[in-house]
């Protein structure tokens, strides 16, 4: 038989319809309907991977970025991952040691979404010594500054594990970051 990659998607979507509430003093706004939608579509093969998302806001809920607007595709990506290495050109997610000096997350439901658009590299030397770099620009809804380098973030997260150069067992175990 032939390993032909695995294809998997999935579609959500968050639809509210507006009424006017006199018992708060709520009016209803002029778009008496709307709706965020968001389709995933990946395909993995062997070591590859290659994601995309389109996104429609018709028009986006009420209380979310006015910069999310319209339909187009909001991330897309390729990704090379073996054992020790990890290459990802396009949108990703990351975050260093806890998250308190770099993190990019999605939460779709409360409209934030501050993915990179650029790549990352991680390389794990046997669970010792883990080096993570990023370059790329943070998500604002469907803009691209690609060409202002006062929006670039770049990134090195080094992580050695103590437990692990030492061969010691250890809790809690012991990390330099």
């Amino acid at each position: 038989a032939q390993d032909i990659g695995k294809f998997s998607g999935s579609f959500e979507s968050n639809t509210h319809m507006y009424e006017n509430d006199k018992d708060i003093g709520a009016s209803k706004p002029n778009d008496k309907i709307a709706s965020n939608n968001y389709l995933n579509l990946k395909y993995q093969y062997k070591y590859f991977d290659v994601g995309v998302r389109l996104e429609s806001y018709l028009p986006s809920l009420q209380g979310f970025n006015i910069n999310y607007k319209g339909t187009g595709i909001a991330n897309r990506y390729i990704r090379f991952e073996n054992d020790n290495l990890d290459i990802t050109a396009g949108n990703f997610y990351e975050q260093f040691g806890s998250g308190l000096i770099f993190r990019t997350f999605e939460e779709r439901q409360l409209g934030i979404d501050n993915s990179l658009d650029g790549v990352r590299l991680k390389y794990d030397f046997k669970d010792i010594f883990l080096l993570k770099a990023v370059m790329g620009t943070q998500r604002d809804a469907f803009k691209k500054d690609e060409d202002d380098l006062h929006g670039k973030i770049r990134g090195l997260d080094v992580d050695l594990s103590i437990n692990n150069l030492l061969e010691i067992i250890s809790f809690p175990s012991m990390k330099l970051g």
